[in-house]
């Protein structure tokens, strides 16, 4: 799917310029077995964003090698029966695999960042008590969140929270200063957008083609050749009044 302009969108907020918001598409792939991340990965490609949840340290292997991704999503939230009060609830489990610092190195080598979700923190004790252990794992591992994305992972309105209230959290629960609670959603997650922009419109991350003549409209197009055949025709009379004078010269 395209990027959708903000403009068309009834609830959106969009002013000029540098302010203008531009919604990015999003594809999560949750993997167990290679055939399915072989099989899926190239029909991702149409999305801005491509996330790989792997189910074991195998599958998080074979995304490492993989060039088409930008996020590997480590949360791993399961919906349960909730019960006649609620149709859902969310728990979150374990990370199925350790995290080790070959698969960060690797991660960073590539320009792909690790994906933790705050929502899972205020979510619930049993969500929080795996998140936290999920989330001290990756930071101790990546060195303070070096090449580590936070996103919200909300399941619901009353997840979400401001951009102060999770640098709190996050230096709360996972002991990080704020300086790097703010880097895990602002400047990792600008290079998250680099990272897929270069992907997708670039060839190996190194060439760029762009096409640097405009296309002209059908009337541009008219117009020009109209023009070509002017100058043809005014270039062949100047060549025939000088035979003329040559000739009557000779005379």
């Amino acid at each position: 799917p395209r990027p959708t302009r903000s403009s068309s969108l009834s609830h959106g907020h969009s002013g000029g310029g540098r302010n203008r918001v531009h919604v990015l598409s999003r594809v999560t792939l949750e993997v167990h077995e290679a055939s399915q991340l072989t099989a899926w990965l190239p029909a991702a490609q149409k999305f801005d964003l491509i996330a790989v949840r792997p189910g074991s340290e195998k599958m998080l292997q074979l995304a490492l090698a993989s060039d088409g991704i930008d996020i590997i999503a480590l949360d791993h939230a399961t919906a349960v029966d909730g019960g006649s009060n609620s149709k859902h609830q969310y728990m979150t489990k374990s990370l199925p695999f350790r995290l080790r610092r070959q698969h960060v190195h690797v991660a960073r080598e590539k320009g792909v960042c690790f994906e933790l979700r705050y929502g899972a923190l205020v979510r619930n004790s049993s969500s929080r008590r795996a998140a936290l252990s999920a989330a001290s794992d990756v930071l101790r591992v990546s060195g303070g969140g070096r090449n580590v994305l936070l996103s919200s992972g909300a399941k619901h309105a009353m997840e979400f929270r401001g951009v102060y209230d999770v640098e709190n959290l996050m230096a709360a629960f996972c002991s990080i200063s704020r300086n790097d609670s703010r880097a895990l959603f602002s400047q990792n997650a600008g290079g998250v957008l680099q990272h897929a922009y270069i992907r997708g419109s670039t060839f190996k991350g190194a060439v760029i083609f762009e096409n640097l003549v405009p296309k002209l409209s059908a009337d541009d197009q008219d117009l020009a050749e109209s023009s070509e055949d002017d100058a043809d025709d005014g270039h062949g009379s100047d060549h025939d009044d000088g035979d003329v004078v040559m000739s009557d010269s000779s005379r």
